[in-house]
Order: C-alpha cells, then sequence, then structure tokens
C-alpha cells in the first residue's frame, strides 16, 4: 500500500467515476473491525486491527498501490423528485479483494460531494457500523461493515460532532440511480456497458449471462425485481423501516443500502415514519412494498434505451403482478417460519388460513401498539396446550403468561390467539404422547427465528454517547457482540431489550443521523 495515486480523466461523454484520494482524519483510531465481515473476505478481524498496513488504509490514510481509489456518479429519485446528478459524495471505492468491493464512507469530499465536505459524523457511522452487521445477523440481505475508525476531526452537522469512517463492503454498490443517470443521458452504450459488466461479475446474474441483446436485460430485470421483492419482505416480516427509500438508495443485488434514518417498530403503527425529514410520510412503514415497486418501475423505464417499446411494455404489463406474488411468497414464508406454521405452506387451505390469520394480526398489533420484536420473541415461548379462548384463568397464565404481558388489553388478544393454535395444531398433535418434546423442538425453532435482540435507536444512542462524552468503547464492543447473535439471550445486555426509556422518548432520527 502507498499514499500516493495517479489521477485518471475519464472522457466527458464517458462520466463514469473519478479517481480521487480520501482526506485523513485528525488522530483518527480503528476502534472496531467486524470478525464476521472480516472473514468473508479471509482475514481474521485481529491480525487486521494488528496491522499498521490495514490501520492506514481503513483511516483514509493510504490506498491500494495497484488500484486508484474513486467516487462514483448516479443520478436517483429523491423522495420521488429525480436529481440528475449525485454520486458518491463521502464514499471512496477502494477496490476489490477476494470479490468484495471495500467502500469508505466518510473519508472526504469528492467531486460528487456538491461543495459538502464529504464526512461522516460518528453518530451516523456508528448506526451504520453496528446496523449493517445487525441486519446480516438477522438473515436480512444487506451490505456490511468492516470497522469502525473515530477521530478528533470536527465536522459541523446540527452541531458540532466528531468526525468517524465505516468501511462497507459489498459484491457490488451498484445502484438503480446508476441505471437512471445513463439513461437519462440517452446513453444506452453506457448502460449496456454498465449492466454487462455487472451481469458478467455477479454469479447469482447466470440466467442473464446465458442471454444476449434485449433478452439479457429482460432477464436481468426480472432478477432484480425478485431480488427487491424479496428484501422488502424481509423488512416488513422484521418490522424494519429504512427510512430513505430513494433509487439512489436501492441495490440492484437487492442489499439493504445506505443506513440512515432507520428504526423498528417499537411500538407498532402501520404508517409510522421513522424519519423525521419525511414531513410527507412517503416512506411510512406501510408504504414500503410499494416504494420497492415504484423504484423499480424507474429502473424499467431507464432500462427503455436498450429495448423496443412494444418490448417495454409487455415488462410494465408484467411488472405489478410478478413483483406482488415474489413479495407475498417470500412474506409468507417468513411469517410462517416467526409464528411456527410451516406447515401451512404446503397446500392452498393452509396458505389461505395463514393469509386470514395475519390480516387479523396486524390490526391488533396496530391497534394496541404493541412492541413487535418483544411480541414475536416472547410468542416463541409460550405453550400451545391450552386453548386461551376457553381455558381457565390459571391455565391462561401458564401457557400464554409471558406473550399476555407484552399487550396493553390482554383480553383482545383471546381470539387471534386461539385461531393460532388451531392453525398451529395442523402440525403439531398438542397434548398427545411425546407432545413435551414436539413443543421444545417448536419454541426452539421459534427463538431461532425471532431476535431477542434488534438495534433500538435508543441504544444505538446510550453507545454513540458513551464513545463521543466518554471515548468509552465498552458498550460499542458488547454491542458487537450481541448483535452479531441476535437470537441469543445476552444477559448482561438484558437492559437493551426494553422498549425506550422516558429520555428516549422523544428521540428522533434523520438524513443526517
Amino acid at each position: 500500500m502507498d499514499g500516493g495515486l495517479a489521477r485518471i480523466d475519464f472522457p466527458q461523454d464517458e462520466p463514469l467515476a473519478f479517481a480521487c484520494d480520501p482526506s485523513p482524519l485528525d488522530q483518527a483510531r480503528l476502534i472496531s473491525v467486524s470478525p464476521t465481515a472480516a472473514a468473508l473476505i479471509g482475514l481474521n478481524a485481529q491480525d487486521i486491527q494488528n496491522s499498521s498496513a490495514w490501520r492506514r488504509l481503513l483511516c483514509g490514510e493510504a490506498i491500494l498501490s495497484s488500484v486508484p481509489s474513486y467516487a462514483s456518479v448516479y443520478a436517483g429519485h429523491q423522495f420521488g423528485v429525480f436529481v440528475p446528478r449525485l454520486g458518491d459524495g463521502r464514499a471512496l471505492n477502494l477496490g476489490r479483494l477476494r470479490g468484495w468491493e471495500l467502500q469508505l464512507k466518510g473519508a472526504g469530499s469528492t467531486p460528487y460531494a456538491r461543495g459538502a465536505d464529504g464526512r461522516a459524523v460518528l453518530r451516523s457511522s456508528v448506526r451504520e457500523y453496528l446496523c449493517s452487521e445487525a441486519m446480516a445477523a438477522l438473515r436480512v440481505p444487506t451490505t456490511r461493515a468492516l470497522s469502525l475508525v473515530v477521530s478528533t476531526t470536527p465536522v459541523f452537522r446540527e452541531r458540532v460532532e466528531p468526525a468517524a469512517i465505516v468501511c462497507r463492503m459489498a459484491k457490488s454498490f451498484a445502484r438503480i440511480g446508476h441505471v437512471e443517470y445513463f439513461a437519462s443521458r440517452g446513453r444506452a452504450d453506457l448502460v449496456t456497458r454498465f449492466l454487462d459488466g455487472l451481469i458478467e461479475s455477479e454469479s447469482d446474474f447466470h440466467e442473464a449471462r446465458s442471454e444476449r441483446g434485449a433478452a439479457r436485460y429482460e432477464a436481468f430485470f426480472w432478477e432484480v425485481v425478485g431480488r427487491t421483492a424479496e428484501l422488502m419482505a424481509h423488512w416488513t416480516a422484521q418490522g424494519f423501516m429504512h427510512g430513505v427509500m430513494n433509487t439512489d438508495n436501492f441495490s440492484l443485488l437487492g442489499l439493504t443500502l445506505d443506513y440512515g434514518p432507520f428504526g423498528w417498530m417499537e411500538g407498532f403503527r402501520a404508517h409510522h415514519v421513522c424519519n423525521h425529514s419525511d414531513h410527507g410520510g412517503r416512506y411510512r412503514f406501510s408504504q414500503q412494498p410499494a416504494v420497492g415497486l415504484w423504484n423499480l418501475s424507474r429502473l424499467l423505464a431507464s432500462l427503455g434505451v436498450t429495448l423496443d417499446r412494444s418490448h417495454q411494455q409487455r415488462l410494465e404489463d408484467e411488472l405489478v403482478a410478478r413483483y406482488e406474488s415474489r413479495f407475498q411468497g417470500a412474506f409468507l414464508a417468513l411469517m410462517a417460519s416467526k409464528l411456527g406454521l410451516n406447515d401451512l405452506l404446503s397446500d392452498a387451505e393452509g396458505r389461505e388460513g395463514l393469509d386470514a390469520l395475519l390480516d387479523s394480526l396486524f390490526p391488533i398489533l396496530h391497534e394496541q401498539g404493541i412492541d413487535y420484536p418483544r411480541f414475536f420473541r416472547a410468542l416463541s415461548k409460550v405453550s400451545l396446550l391450552s386453548d386461551p379462548a376457553s381455558c381457565d384463568t390459571a391455565s391462561l397464565e401458564r401457557d400464554w403468561g409471558v406473550l399476555l404481558s407484552e399487550c396493553s388489553d390482554p383480553q383482545a388478544w383471546l381470539p387471534w390467539l386461539s385461531q393460532f393454535r388451531q392453525l398451529a395444531s395442523r402440525g403439531l398433535p398438542i397434548g398427545e404422547p411425546g407432545w413435551p418434546t414436539l413443543q421444545s423442538r417448536w419454541r426452539a425453532a421459534r427463538l431461532a427465528v425471532n431476535p431477542a435482540f434488534v438495534l433500538r435507536n435508543w441504544v444505538a444512542e446510550e453507545i454513540i454517547r458513551a464513545l463521543e462524552d466518554e471515548q468509552d468503547p465498552t458498550l460499542l464492543e458488547r454491542a458487537c457482540r450481541v448483535f452479531a447473535s441476535p437470537f441469543e439471550d445476552h444477559i448482561d445486555a438484558s437492559a437493551w431489550q426494553a422498549p425506550p426509556p422516558q429520555w428516549a422518548a422523544t428521540l428522533q432520527v434523520s438524513c443526517s443521523s
């Protein structure tokens, strides 16, 4: 590695990217490396922390000698409004290592920073670092975070804050906004060059790779549709809100990309808006699947430069049905797993029963403002032995008390729980010989898919305050361990399972959080 960089001047009619150096921070310190992310590139987290070469690279003090670091240009629909030129304003791509792209977020201004400093503040960096790895542990498709660097460099957002850098990892950071950028300039040649490079480099696009011409880009499009639909299903099933679902924040690989004002449903409200900058509620929780579809329609419009009109019209006519089918299939499978009703997926009658159960579940979650992660974790611990609609008080407390304690009006839940138990009995011989063993297995399977811990905003704020105010990494270290294994009961972090404390009741996050 070295600190030098040869400038690359791309022709004016081919605005693909621009080579630029990172800007070093003041008193930069590499304070955390994700062991699971490091393993993806065949490295050990401790070895990275002990390496001066890696420290310099991750702190933005060096680049790879074999390739220049660069910022990429893209466009995007931001809150529904098309912005023709955005790009990596505070992200620098370092190159590929063992099939993974490494990218520094917060390493300084780039040609696409639009006059800004290109820095990331500590609070946003901590949130992205922890949530990237937490989502991966929850099995939600996501970019990864290799490392977190802190510094004394001051930057101004709502207030003066210390700057930090996260090293992100992905197989590709390609976005819908990349295609929009080239298409909006009428450059079909750049659209096809960009897509061909992505298709050839990503093994999952095997069907598109075998095609040529318009058939290749159609196959590519349907792959992106499927991945995006499944990602929206994951977010919905997890009770996760992204907050800024602009097309420039939507990955062509179907990954959760760019963690800003995110959150989980700590008090379920179907129309909750987690980003206080989203004044119109465009990206509210209930709207997320529809926004995913709308973003795909923008991708298809951009692909129009590679397709004739009749071909594009056919894809438009099929888009809604194919997206909804993929979303519903993935969502039902995820919810069946969370509820322990996987057997219902095997036939039409079972799927109808599951649909009806979910149709009645979400309204009551909304009406009572239920803490979504706690509800499903508690559901994993119930006993199905008694029917909650007809059993005595003692049996109700014994078998269902752990769940009903999460509900503000337990009586209102009894009909739904009875319906749930009846559906569960299709695959479980409740009360018959061997039942205790079967129930233990059922519970273990539910605990393996319903997390004990999610990265609540108030928990992230606690960790941020400890780092910023006291330079104490203890809570960060605990968080790295807890959120890497969120399905386990970490006794030393049990307080992080609680709803927001009083001091965090008005905590808000925005695009700069």
